[in-house]
């Protein structure tokens, strides 16, 4: 899997994880202590996020870092 394919994975996991929860971005990115713009980014993956992010976003959603690519 290459770094895109790998960010798109992400991004979707992160998306189907907030809704399964019934969140919107702006409440998972103030429980991430985040932006709004870093979730939308991230969710569209239109950049690289760097490892303590998903790892914010990952506890937010009460997850595990893996679970996003696994």
């Amino acid at each position: 899997m290459n770094n895109k394919e790998l960010m798109e994975k992400i991004a979707i996991s992160v998306r189907t994880e907030r809704f399964k929860r019934k969140m919107s971005q702006n409440e998972l990115a103030e429980i991430a202590d985040l932006s709004i713009n870093c979730i939308s980014n991230l969710e569209n993956a239109k950049q690289y996020s760097k490892i303590t992010t998903l790892n914010s976003v990952a506890n937010a959603l009460g997850m595990k870092l893996e679970d996003f690519w696994s």
